[in-house]
């Protein structure tokens, strides 16, 4: 996670010295005496230093105090960032960063971008995130070089540009990391601070080491933990030496590897649960790769305890993987299979955790940004029509034709915004459908993955381990397929239809090859170049097989058309010869379970909402399939998806 913001190199402050000031002041003098106590209490009691906040900015706004106005929604921006409310801290954060530009104060208007950048990195959002850091950074920089505040500046410029290492670290690109990293080490080198240069150290040294350079990362490290030993700081030490192991690891020496263990062993009491979690993976990994596998059973065991106890699905789920290879080591597939499954289980349900939470941020952000313009705009209404009211008091009658000139030019102004008003809500109205799009976009994920998930079940039950094995490796290809294309709005059409090809393949083996199937294109239809949305047609194959099909033990089929019609419609014709639709629904409608169909409920709210979108229709037919005897042999599936706009 980023780095936490701590509000800008505030300073903590005595509380008991503040609370009896605050107890002693005058009611002007109480916003700054409770914006003291909302900083002093941001680390420790998030709640606390909202409530004084929310206090400090009644006041302030009733005396008209600029600045303490601006500190109120600094420090209630950060209370709800601590509190995991990303959309209510970037509210308050761009609140503050609109009053620090209307009272002009530059290091006010750094420390607001950079707040702004933290929450929005706080929950992953890169590029907007990166735009807002970039910006503190340069106006900081401007600054220190113009030898303003030398030292506060300096100080403010290494915390932001080792945050920024931070952001490109976790981004995978070294190369920038590595730049702000050095740039960060050279100013607390000047400004003589050892831990700063202790931990920059470390950090050059955790970059170098990812690069796969382990000779200067090893040297980067010992000069960290050097630092470290000279502050006598036993928990940096312990981090440093943790550091240096898992370095050892990397270069696959698993001997030098279990005597750093010992030393990290030692101080494994300062570490927090999730490096303990690590240390254990780490240490079943090297007995792995060492073929010692006695001890592999316990240490996993503890890992497995442990990332339980702080519910960590991620960690918890290496333990799994790493318990499954011991077994497959010791010739147990039973087990080995067993343990995959948990495994498999649970790094489904992180991806589909994070797709929910995902999804949610969308639709919250687009809610909080649409009540952020229109405080703003009412907040600039409130303000002006106070001025204005205060400025008629002091002016003479002999000022009216400048009062009435002025009057007219707020009405103006007051229908320009208006218009821009109903502007801004088409646009959040087109925005809203596009949201709506990804948010079922984002559903057919888990869908997909779960029907996908029961054919591989089906054969480890089966006992059939190539097989399994086989399948596994198909799912794999299907599974990282699909992530890819959910990402986007549109794909091309031979992308769609190479993971189409892989699930058709994938349920033909599991139905022990029941069914063949075809896929035939138009000359007119060029896959690379056409645009279709991901998953359009895998819902309506996937109900002629579980459905259609059902009834058939063998020479079932699929046949898939694809044409252009006009240059204008892609027409996407899906067949088979089962048993039809409606006899098809009277055997459901039998069952003990029905099936309900997920994937052609979402794929006809896509539709719909394409169809809103684009103002064009797409849309799908199904009929059944008459021979010449006038009986059932099969049902189509007509889906119509037009091209022009999309």
């Amino acid at each position: 996670m980023f780095l936490m913001l701590i509000q800008f190199l505030a300073k903590p402050q005595d509380t008991n010295n503040l609370l009896l000031e605050l107890k002693y002041s005058n009611e002007k003098n109480k916003a700054l005496i409770l914006n003291k106590l909302a900083s002093a209490n941001s680390q420790s009691n998030y709640t606390k230093s909202l409530a004084l906040g929310m206090a400090a900015l009644h006041l302030a706004t009733k005396y008209d105090q600029q600045n303490e106005q601006y500190n109120a929604y600094q420090n209630i921006a950060y209370s709800y960032l601590q509190q995991d409310s990303l959309a209510l801290s970037l509210q308050y954060y761009n609140m503050a960063l609109d009053k620090a530009e209307e009272i002009g104060d530059s290091v006010f208007i750094a420390r607001s971008e950079f707040g702004i950048g933290s929450a929005y990195s706080h929950k992953d959002y890169y590029d907007k995130a990166l735009e807002h850091l970039i910006n503190s950074l340069k106006i900081i920089e401007t600054k220190y070089e113009k030898k303003e505040d030398t030292v506060m500046n300096a100080q403010r410029l290494s915390f932001i540009t080792n945050n920024i290492g931070v952001f490109y670290q976790r981004l995978n690109n070294t190369d920038k990391a590595l730049e702000y990293y050095k740039y960060s080490l050279e100013l607390k080198t000047k400004l003589n601070d050892s831990l700063g240069v202790a931990n920059s150290l470390n950090n050059i040294g955790l970059i170098y080491g990812t690069r796969g350079e382990f000779g200067k990362a090893m040297s980067y490290y010992n000069m960290s933990l050097r630092l470290k030993q000279g502050i006598n700081d036993k928990s940096l030490i312990a981090e440093t030496i943790f550091n240096i192991w898992e370095l050892q690891i990397k270069q696959k020496k698993y001997a030098k590897a279990l005597e750093y263990y010992k030393n990290a062993a030692m101080t494994s009491d300062l570490f927090s649960n999730r490096t303990k979690i690590l240390m254990y993976n780490n240490l079943a990994e090297i007995y792995l790769a060492l073929n010692q596998t006695d001890s592999i059973y316990s240490i996993s065991g503890k890992a497995i305890k442990l990332a339980k106890k702080i519910n960590n699905n991620e960690l918890l789920s290496k333990a799994y993987l790493l318990r499954s290879q011991y077994f497959y080591k010791k010739k147990d597939l039973k087990n080995a299979y067993k343990y995959q499954n948990h495994y498999l289980k649970i790094h489904d349900s992180i991806l589909n955790k994070e797709m929910i939470s995902k999804f949610a941020e969308m639709q919250s952000n687009y809610e909080v940004e649409k009540k952020e313009k229109q405080i703003a705009i009412l907040q600039k209404d409130k303000q002006q029509n106070i001025a204005k009211l205060n400025k008629q008091k002091a002016i003479k009658l002999t000022y009216l034709v400048v009062f009435l000139i002025i009057l007219f030019v707020v009405v103006l102004l007051i229908i320009q915004l208006r218009n821009k008003q109903k502007q801004k809500q088409h646009f959040l109205e087109k925005q809203n459908t596009l949201i709506e799009q990804k948010l079922l976009r984002t559903q057919m994920n888990p869908h997909f993955i779960f029907n996908s998930l029961n054919s591989v079940q089906g054969f480890i039950s089966s006992n059939n381990s190539l097989k399994a094995m086989s399948f596994l490796s198909k799912f794999g290809q299907l599974l990282r397929n699909m992530l890819e294309n959910s990402r986007e709005n549109l794909i091309k059409l031979d992308t769609e239809l190479e993971t189409l090809k892989i699930y058709l393949d994938l349920e033909r083996e599991r139905r022990e090859n029941s069914f063949d199937y075809s896929i035939a294109l138009d000359d007119n239809v060029n896959a690379e170049t056409v645009n279709v949305p991901p998953l359009i047609i895998q819902p309506f194959v996937e109900n002629s097989i579980k459905h259609g099909l059902k009834q058939m033990k063998k020479d079932g089929f699929i046949k898939i058309g694809i044409k252009l019609e006009n240059s204008l419609i892609l027409i996407i014709e899906i067949s088979d010869n089962g048993i039809g639709f409606e006899k098809s629904k009277q055997i459901s409608s039998l069952e003990p379970f029905k099936h309900k169909s997920l994937g052609m409920e979402l794929t006809s709210e896509r539709l719909a909402i394409m169809k809103r979108s684009i103002g064009e229709e797409a849309s799908f037919t199904i009929n059944e399939i008459i021979n010449e005897t006038n009986d059932v042999c099969g049902s189509r599936v007509v889906l119509r998806i037009p091209q022009r706009k999309i």
